[in-house]
């Protein structure tokens, strides 16, 4: 009894040595995306509503669907790249350095958005080698989005431990003021 928990023990110290990365979860792309040096993540709605199908527990579930586009979301989703490209085409503003973006479609829906500023934090599955360590830092350095403030609070204290800051251009709860529950907002 004493060599399997010497054994087991040993199996758990040796593996916690070298920690490796695994991509979980879907591999869904962005939107809109431009490569850069630093990358601004967006988190926009730019459809209204997410069309919920019935699940069978026999089969992998589908790509969600999102409908109704929503098209005053997707004007600020330009502005954030007319913004982008000006100060890219600026060599005054951060000589020497291109920004990039990936903007994801939440659909309107709290949990999609939050799945989205948990892509912005991770690199892609086909980014990661299979001996990697999982020390590299976040792949965004601030996520832009989100119009509501349910979405906003979600993607607020999803990724406010790992210090990325969020802007939202209309969430309007003042909770969102607390800087001890949402650091980086």
């Amino acid at each position: 009894m004493l060599l399997l928990v010497e054994v087991t023990l040993t199996a758990f110290l040796i593996r916690a040595e070298k920690p490796i990365c695994n991509s979980e979860g879907g591999k869904e792309p962005p939107i809109l995306s431009q490569e850069g040096d630093v990358i601004i993540g967006g988190v926009f709605s730019f459809h209204d509503h997410l069309v919920v199908e019935e699940q069978s527990f026999t089969t992998v579930p589908g790509a969600l669907k999102c409908r109704d586009l929503f098209i005053k979301e997707y004007h600020v989703a330009l502005a954030m790249i007319f913004a982008i490209e000006e100060i890219n085409n600026s060599s005054e503003i951060l000589p020497g350095v291109l920004l990039g973006y990936k903007i994801y479609d939440a659909c309107g829906s709290t949990s999609l958005a939050i799945r989205a500023a948990m892509a912005l934090m991770n690199e892609p599955a086909e980014a990661l080698q299979s001996d990697q360590s999982c020390n590299k830092t976040s792949s965004a350095i601030a996520i832009i989005g989100q119009s509501g403030s349910s979405p906003t609070i979600g993607v607020a204290t999803s990724v406010g431990p790992f210090h990325i800051p969020v802007v939202s251009h209309f969430a309007t709860c003042s909770c969102l003021s607390n800087r001890n529950k949402y650091p980086t907002f």
